[in-house]
């Protein structure tokens, strides 16, 4: 173990605590079960400190920790399997109330590559014709169920369609406003989103949503992931959800897929664009099944514990502690992931993390759900024997298999968009060593079903080299779409 661990320090120098940027996440995590199993959590959820204008609800929100008993002097790794499971109901309050729905396109001049304008646009006809279907005899109010605006935009930002509903009598107008969209000039995004919010209904009884769709990198106006990523989170603010969809090779994934996190949304990416029409029209149903149109978790971590990672979710700094953007939920669906923190362990001692809150927003009201208490014990190494058996199977093996596979998939794409493949092939390698200590420290299988997964990214990292220089950059662009995907896909459960 002595060996492994060394070795580890040696693949991990200079990543273990720098800045919590996406490769810095990614190595820290990548590594953090090669040592002794070391999980475990006392955390002391105190019900009821919600702020004044929120309250109970319906949604349950369940904490499971990996270990409840940690090694003085090992790495103090802890993982918390967090569970929100929205109720189904027929009088859920997002089933009964109607959406407004703003797609932003991007029309910029790349989009007349590969037909990307005509697929778009094609989907888009589809998505309006789908709402002006639903809307017929969909409320007894007269209110229609779903109003829809479209927003285009290159170097600057246009209204092509004004926000409203959509009947037997308007859609054939609609649907030629949209034929005749033509490719421009450069990629405002910004510009987009911004006007989206200017369209978004104020009502507190309606949806929100915002659909992105872009196969470029934002080059006029905003430009910077950060500055985009506001942007969505300020609709979010204002009730809408935001989802992302990244079209082509040539879009930027991590600030599509910042947008959709911040934003409470989807991110989605499609290489060919032939099944947009199925994403728009999915994440239209999606929307409306929607229980909340978004969520975080709160909680103060006592000194010295540190929040590593949040299966892949913004983290902020809140009033009380830790704040990380969940996304929307949806009624009657469970959504899973994992909190990784790293507790010391120079002493024998006992650690609390106290107010554990989901909040949630419920058209204008605030609701709330506390987890229960949980409690980590740092142990005398001579009770190593006490440790390991603290460990909870099920909550270890995925934290180990799923969510770290998820964090390594985090750094390969990274180090592949940066076209180091000492880095890529490295962060594999210490992820496959590290289920291999974890599964002889616990006695639990793991190296079995994580041995198809190693092999597979060794093989797509290797081939990502092969060829000549155009044909590698491809490649690399390719995989590190595909596994930025996937690593949510890892760490996630919705």
């Amino acid at each position: 173990m002595d060996t492994v661990l060394k070795r580890i320090g040696r693949l991990t120098s200079g990543d273990a605590f720098g800045a919590m940027t996406l490769a810095g996440v990614c190595a820290l995590s990548a590594f953090f079960f090669l040592a002794k199993p070391t999980l475990g959590g006392a955390i002391d959820i105190v019900p009821g400190r919600g702020t004044p204008s929120s309250r109970p609800g319906d949604v349950a929100l369940r904490t499971l920790l990996s270990q409840t008993k940690l090694v003085q002097g090992d790495n103090g790794v802890v993982t918390v399997e967090v569970n929100i499971d929205t109720p189904t109901s027929k009088q859920a309050v997002g089933l009964s109330r109607p959406m407004d729905l703003v797609v932003v396109l991007d029309r910029s001049g790349s989009m007349a590559a590969e037909n990307r304008l005509p697929y778009a646009k094609a989907a888009i006809r589809e998505l309006i014709s789908s709402i002006a279907t639903s809307n017929v005899g969909q409320r007894s109010d007269g209110v229609a169920s779903t109003q829809f605006a479209l927003v285009s935009f290159d170097d600057t930002a246009k209204v092509e369609i004004p926000l409203a509903s959509i009947d037997a009598g308007s859609r054939d107008r609609l649907l030629r406003q949209v034929d005749a969209l033509v490719p421009g000039g450069g990629t405002n995004m910004g510009a987009g989103l911004q006007m989206a919010q200017g369209l978004i209904s104020t009502a507190d009884h309606r949806l929100r949503k915002v659909i992105l769709l872009s196969d470029g990198e934002a080059n006029v106006g905003i430009s910077d992931p950060s500055g985009l990523a506001d942007i969505s989170a300020t609709l979010n603010q204002s009730g809408a959800v935001v989802s992302s969809i990244g079209m082509g090779l040539g879009f930027n994934e991590v600030t599509l897929s910042r947008i959709a996190d911040r934003g409470a949304g989807n991110f989605s990416y499609l290489e060919s664009l032939a099944s947009l029409g199925t994403i728009l029209d999915k994440d239209l149903k999606s929307s409306l099944a929607v229980y909340a149109q978004s969520s975080e978790l709160e909680f103060t971590l006592p000194q010295g514990v540190k929040l590593e990672d949040a299966s892949g979710y913004p983290i902020r700094s809140g009033a009380s502690g830790d704040v990380i953007s969940t996304g929307q939920l949806l009624s009657g669906q469970s959504k899973r992931f994992y909190l990784t923190l790293r507790v010391p362990t120079d002493s024998v001692n006992e650690h609390v993390l106290k107010a554990m809150t989901l909040r949630y927003q419920v058209g204008a009201e605030e609701l709330r759900a506390n987890a229960d208490p949980m409690m980590v014990a740092v142990l005398p190494p001579a009770k190593r024997d006490e440790a390991v058996a603290s460990i909870a199977p099920a909550v270890y093996q995925s934290a180990i298999v799923k969510n770290t596979a998820g964090i390594m998939k985090d750094k390969v794409a990274d180090s592949l968009r940066r076209g180091d493949q000492d880095a890529a092939k490295s962060a594999i390698e210490a992820y496959a060593m590290g289920v291999t200590a974890a599964e002889k420290e616990s006695n639990i299988p793991m190296r079995a079903e994580a041995k198809k997964e190693i092999d597979r990214m060794n093989e797509l990292v290797s081939d990502s080299f092969v060829g000549a220089a155009p044909e590698q950059a491809e490649k690399r662009n390719r995989q590190g779409k595909r596994l930025l995907a996937e690593s949510r896909q890892s760490q996630r459960t919705y």
